[in-house]
């Protein structure tokens, strides 16, 4: 009986998938801005990256691996326009000059892919740093520009 009912109210919730490209993504219950998501990791260049993707009960689509691709592809540019924003910061908590070369220092370790896999909605990507995990940039982006950061 117990198992029936446990069906019934699961019934309309998406399963554990295996994404071609994400692997074993997890849908969430909880809804991040009125959005609903699924969970997971990928390992990007030797490391894992958390990854909530915004794309309803839908699996996943192409425009998801495209945008991430895009993104972890391109750091660079990002890290350019982050720079304003981190480097006060940086110098502040780790009393040091900031390195112009914040991918040696810093590691991507959660990224927001956002509905329809399109910049023009709001997403975000953190960074930790590579010798203290616990110090992390958050970088949130708004119709494809970065609109603020955050120092944890």
């Amino acid at each position: 009986m117990f198992k029936m009912i446990d069906s019934l109210l699961n019934f309309n919730r998406p399963k554990d998938i295996s994404h071609k490209f994400f692997g074993v993504l997890r849908f969430s219950k909880k809804k991040y801005r009125n959005q609903c998501f699924w969970i997971g990791n990928i390992i990007f260049e030797g490391h894992p990256i958390s990854l909530r993707i915004f794309s309803g009960k839908e699996a996943p689509a192409n425009s998801h691996v495209d945008f991430f691709n895009k993104t972890v592809n391109n750091l660079d540019l990002l890290v350019e326009e982050i720079s304003k924003f981190v480097e006060h910061s940086f110098e502040i908590w780790t009393k040091k000059i900031y390195s112009k070369d914040f991918l040696d220092e810093f590691k991507c370790v959660n990224l927001d892919i956002p509905m329809e896999g399109k910049g023009k909605n709001d997403w975000q990507i953190t960074f930790a740093r590579r010798l203290d995990e616990d110090f992390v940039f958050t970088v949130y982006v708004v119709n494809n520009k970065v609109e603020s950061t955050d120092l944890d």
